[in-house]
């Protein structure tokens, strides 16, 4: 079905004032993905209520928590690849013990 632009303006000035994609779609019954794809192509001024993930607290404490999370998988990526290195080596040491071994039995 094709929509008068004069729906559409309604929609998107609904959408630029705050409502969601999500409700819009089904309020208007279109495909969310149609929606999005829109909103997208025509530069819609989505508003989004509530803190966007990965922003900071007012107190900066959020900042501190993801440092701290961020030293913790630095510091096991550390670890994994000093696990690694070792069995590298440890797997070569082995290898070369395996090597004199079968070198002396061949041997008379």
């Amino acid at each position: 079905m094709i929509r008068p632009i004069e729906e559409w303006r309604k929609i998107r000035a609904l959408v630029e004032k705050g409502l969601s994609l999500k409700k819009a779609a089904k309020q208007f019954g279109l495909s969310y993905s149609h929606l999005q794809r829109r909103a997208a192509v025509e530069g819609w001024n989505l508003v989004y209520r509530g803190r966007p993930p990965g922003t900071d607290y007012p107190d900066g404490t959020r900042r501190a928590e993801m440092a701290k999370e961020q030293a913790r998988r630095d510091a096991q990526q550390a670890e994994l690849l000093v696990e690694a290195r070792v069995a590298v080596f440890d797997t070569k040491k082995a290898e070369l013990v395996a090597q004199k071994i079968l070198a002396q039995h061949k041997a008379p």
